[in-house]
């Protein structure tokens, strides 16, 4: 269905964009979690959107970024970090 990955995304970014400061005072484990429930919110509007129109991919793959997403978030928060910091 066209339209739903913007959708998604748009509900992550503005929720993002709103608690970003509280986010990224957090330790980059807790940021971790925050990102894997990001994630799964994405997968889940795209996933719901995907039964509504009747096009479902019922494959255990689908959920696979959301743990990869997560775990390498530490390391991308900390080269992020590391650039923010040059001014």
């Amino acid at each position: 269905m066209l339209g739903q990955h913007a959708l998604a995304l748009s509900l992550v970014t503005y929720i993002g964009m709103r608690e970003h400061q509280k986010i990224r005072s957090k330790p980059y484990f807790q940021q971790s979690l925050i990102m894997l429930g990001a994630l799964f919110l994405y997968e889940f509007v795209v996933f719901s959107i995907d039964g509504w129109s009747g096009h479902p991919m019922t494959s255990p793959r689908r959920w696979l970024h959301i743990a990869t997403g997560a775990a390498i978030w530490p390391l991308i928060a900390a080269l992020l970090e590391r650039t923010h910091d040059r001014r």
